[in-house]
């Protein structure tokens, strides 16, 4: 059975603290002879040539608790308050993988004050690898492991102690790094 390989949409978003975030959505790729992702009207089969796509039977995807995912709320940074900003570094380690160094302005990681009060001056900050989150982040350097081929955008998403995503303007407090890996 010949599969076809996962197709991408580029998305880019303006973020604070950095120019633009780009990320990588998938499409859903799909195989014509999947008894699952078919039209419906058909014998349960697709015919590669059918140009019709639209009655495609799409797979369900598993809603965000079961995914280990929660949203979190949102907090604005109160006008008058000078804007936190986040700038990264990234560097081949010697051994393995990339070493992350986190520059903030106006803003402070406060592990041991997690899950206490929120203040828009002061948490924790999540670490995102195409548009997922693999991490949080309680200090200013971190160690990637790996990361995989290609183009990888990461970016640290600054959070209040109660978990709350700092935005400005509408936008999530951010700053973001794209990363080729060959």
């Amino acid at each position: 059975m010949k599969r076809r390989s996962n197709q991408f949409i580029n998305i880019t978003l303006p973020i604070v603290g950095a120019a633009l975030l780009s990320f990588v959505a998938p499409t859903i790729a799909h195989d014509h002879n999947h008894p699952k992702l078919v039209a419906k009207p058909t014998s349960g089969k697709m015919p590669h040539a059918q140009p019709d796509h639209s009655k495609l039977t799409k797979p369900k995807m598993p809603d965000a608790k079961m995914r280990g995912h929660h949203h979190h709320k949102k907090i604005a940074i109160p006008a008058g308050q000078l804007v936190p900003k986040v700038s990264l570094k990234i560097e081949p380690d010697a051994i393995k993988g990339w070493n992350m160094q986190i520059t903030l302005e106006n803003f402070e990681f406060t592990p041991d004050r997690i899950n206490q009060e929120s203040q828009t001056t002061n948490g924790h900050a999540h670490l995102m690898l195409n548009g997922r989150k693999i991490a949080r982040l309680y200090g200013t350097r971190y160690h990637i492991p790996k990361l995989p081929q290609g183009k990888n955008i990461l970016a640290v998403v600054l959070n209040t102690n109660q978990h709350e995503e700092l935005t400005y303007q509408g936008k999530p407090i951010a700053g973001t790094v794209i990363i080729e890996v060959p």
